[in-house]
């Protein structure tokens, strides 16, 4: 025992140790594609700029003597800046075209941008009747070859962080289930065992323990000498039940290791969820600095509402479609089953990206992304019953991470290449891309989701002791303040923000796609970074209440960068902040759902409980783009996002009050 309680595991785990080796490789291989890409660049940048030049400046001098030729004299010709204007709109490359009279004796001269401190890179002569009577000038801003050249060191760096994010999200398909399933489960008890704790694990499914070497193999080492010293405990204190001081010592050792305990649901069941899910949630985030855009562009024209509005019905109706599905899908997955749950809603969204690639009109569109949002519902509900059936106790916090984690790895990839690949094939190929990304995750679910144990006999078997339910759940004062004044601010503030405000303020100032697409990176870095440190704090001893509130008044306090101006630094430190804030209270607060479920004993039904918890914060998220719309075109942007702060303060501190008065 004493051994036991001084072992400590060396360094990085195994995992950790198998993640620096993967990023080691991918980001060697990478990075040397990435040299030759940039010098490449370099190389073809100069010649391509002066070409385009040279095509810019021979079109304007044949347009010139076109007019010429008509009679028009050379200093009576109308809308020669107003067409220099627009060739300079088109190639940011210029940096000012100029029409410039070769006549000594009467100099003219005409153009549209700066010339003196750039060097011309075209030019070519106007002609009348073979005579040359003036040149067009075409300069090149010197700046834009190095802004081109930091822009794809960046989207390069990008690329090599979502290779590496995608790599180790999808590790287990690397290794195979099996593998990663008994490499995952080896560290956990690794780990224990550092700790201290000797409690029994959950099996892990397919280990292997004939073959001597292999990580099934000291899995199942470990929990036989585990269970031996259990059954060891047993029989001493069945022994010395008449000495009351040693069996005083017995239950002091049973507390500090965990002798005695029962068999838990450990969270390392819910991993084989994780990279289905991920690759869902990806394609699903990578529309988002996009479809502002693309809605706006479809609802131009239209007489009854404005572009921005478009963007925030769409959006509005999304979330509202997941947010009505969520209590009753969150019984049916359980009834239907997980793992067909999740084939049917990616299947279901695979379609509805197809539509809405499809898709001529605003109203079409917006229909075709409503039933991409069945798909994601039924794909949440699913994802987060598999986890609810697998996990108990403190798992239950750790197991809420695989899922959490799998979506916000996915928000921090998927934005900047969904970015990307709008700016480069337009919005129609990039839904089609995404398409079949979704149509990925429907078969790596297919092969890799394990099927679901008896959940269908165990939702029989409970089913008369639900009559009520809901009426209980909502006479829960503690429950109700928790959904009313967190859960739904947190996702309220959320898809108003980063879903909506964020890439409608940054389109109106000028920012591009991929741009819109960098910038939302921000937020989900700080989450994935925080989420398991955060959750890890939260688990021990079951503290979820203070991250919560924390998380929520951190909000508040984000939201007031603005005053300090709205461009991209004061919008940045907006979203990191945010970030933070939002880590913090993520699976905490979806842990303490379940806390307060235990502590209403049968009285309250889990399945119920969750599915009324996505659904108000479904609701939060589908008021959100509305909300910030209305507010956007009264007020602006910054007491827009002011409004949402105050929003997120409020509902913490009113929770943290309803717990105070009720305990």
């Amino acid at each position: 025992m004493t051994g036991l309680s001084r072992l400590r595991v060396q360094g990085p785990g195994i995992r950790a140790q198998i993640a620096v080796l993967l990023v080691a490789v991918l980001a060697l291989g990478y990075t040397t594609i990435t040299l030759v890409s940039v010098q490449l660049g370099e190389r073809l940048l100069l010649p391509e700029v002066e070409q385009s030049a040279e095509i810019t400046a021979q079109s304007l001098s044949r347009q010139v003597e076109n007019a010429l030729e008509l009679g028009i004299p050379l200093r009576e010709l109308v809308g020669v800046e107003e067409v220099f204007r627009e060739r300079l709109e088109d190639s940011k490359a210029f940096a000012g075209i100029t029409l410039r009279s070769t006549d000594e004796g009467s100099p003219f001269e005409l153009g549209t941008g700066r010339v003196e401190t750039f060097e011309t890179a075209a030019s070519a002569p106007v002609r009348l009747e073979g005579e040359q009577l003036a040149e067009i000038l075409v300069t090149v801003d010197e700046a834009f070859a190095q802004r081109l050249i930091r822009d794809l060191w960046i989207n390069l760096g990008i690329i090599l962080l979502i290779t590496v994010l995608v790599g180790l999200e999808l590790y287990s398909l690397i290794f195979g289930r099996r593998m990663a399933a008994s490499l995952d489960g080896l560290e956990s008890r690794l780990q224990a065992l550092a700790r201290g704790d000797l409690r029994p694990h959950p099996p892990v499914p397919g280990e292997d323990e004939s073959d001597r070497g292999t990580p099934g193999y000291f899995v199942s080492r470990i929990d036989a000498e585990l269970a031996r010293l259990h059954h060891r405990h047993r029989e001493l204190r069945q022994r010395i039940r008449q000495d009351s001081q040693v069996a005083a010592r017995l239950n002091r050792l049973a507390e500090s290791f965990g002798l005695g305990a029962r068999l838990e649901a450990g969270a390392d069941r819910a991993q084989a969820l994780r990279p289905p899910l991920f690759l869902f949630m990806f394609a699903h985030e990578m529309t988002r600095p996009f479809l502002p855009a693309h809605v706006e562009h479809l609802a131009v024209g239209l007489d009854w509402i404005s572009p921005q509005f478009a963007v925030s019905l769409t959006l509005g109706l999304f979330m509202a479609v997941v947010a009505v599905l969520q209590i009753p899908l969150s019984l049916l997955t359980a009834r239907w089953g997980r793992k067909p749950s999740f084939l049917l809603g990616a299947a279901v969204a695979v379609v509805g990206y197809g539509l809405g690639a499809l898709a001529p009109g605003f109203l079409s569109f917006s229909l075709a992304y409503a039933l991409v949002a069945v798909g994601f519902a039924l794909v949440f509900a699913a994802s987060q019953g598999f986890i609810i059936d697998r996990t108990e106790g403190r798992s239950r916090t750790l197991g809420m991470t695989v899922m959490v984690g799998a979506i916000m790895v996915a928000a921090l990839c998927g934005p900047p290449l969904g970015g990307l690949l709008s700016d480069r094939l337009g919005a129609v190929w990039a839904f089609w891309v995404i398409a079949c990304l979704t149509l990925l995750s429907f078969l790596l679910c297919h092969v890799g989701l394990p099927r679901d144990e008896g959940r269908q006999a165990a939702a029989d078997a409970q089913r008369p002791k639900t009559r009520g339910r809901w009426r209980r759940l909502l006479g829960a004062p503690v429950y109700m303040a928790l959904l009313i004044g967190c859960a739904l601010p947190a996702k309220l503030v959320l898809s108003a923000l980063c879903f909506y405000l964020v890439p409608v303020h940054l389109l109106s100032i000028g920012a591009s796609e991929a741009e819109i697409g960098r910038l939302q990176m921000i937020y989900p870095v700080a989450t994935v970074l925080l989420v398991p440190v955060f959750s890890r704090l939260a688990s021990r001893g079951n503290r979820a209440l203070p991250y919560v509130v924390g998380g929520q008044l951190l909000t508040g306090l984000a939201m007031l960068f603005v005053l300090g101006g709205t461009q991209e630094l004061a919008l940045a430190l907006v979203l990191l902040v945010f970030g933070i804030a939002q880590a913090m209270l993520i699976t905490p607060q979806a842990s303490l759902v379940g806390q307060l479920v235990s502590a209403g004993g049968d009285r309250l039904d889990e399945d119920a409980a969750y599915g009324l918890y996505r659904l108000v914060e479904r609701s939060g998220s589908a008021i959100g783009p509305v909300l910030a719309g209305l507010l956007l075109v009264t007020s602006g942007f910054a007491p827009t996002v002011l409004v949402l702060g105050a929003i997120s303060a409020v509902g913490g501190l009113a929770f943290l009050a309803v717990r105070l008065m009720s305990s």
